[in-house]
């Protein structure tokens, strides 16, 4: 099957513009992730404060943190949608 050149820009273009959003996805989830970190552990330091015999006190870095990976994937997620669907239009 022959393919002819305007296919093959379109195909180039695509893998372009989800290559474009992949990366940029992902150096939007590894600076959020380290500009989060920082504030949940503040955060979870603090509610340990607050909260020292609860049940959750050991655990509550481990869940701060877990959230803060959480967000930062969510935030990767929209800003690379958003940098693929600008791209491609």
């Amino acid at each position: 099957m022959m393919f002819n050149r305007m296919s093959v820009l379109a195909a180039k273009a695509k893998t372009t513009c989800v290559l474009r959003g992949g990366v940029t996805g992902i150096a939007a989830s590894a600076v959020s992730f380290f500009l989060l970190r920082p504030v949940a552990e503040l955060c979870a330091a603090l509610i340990r404060r607050k909260w020292p015999d609860a049940w959750f006190s050991g655990l509550v870095v481990w869940y701060a943190d877990f959230f803060a990976v959480g967000l930062s994937i969510a935030i990767a997620v929209v800003v690379g949608r958003l940098t693929f669907k600008r791209c491609h239009s």
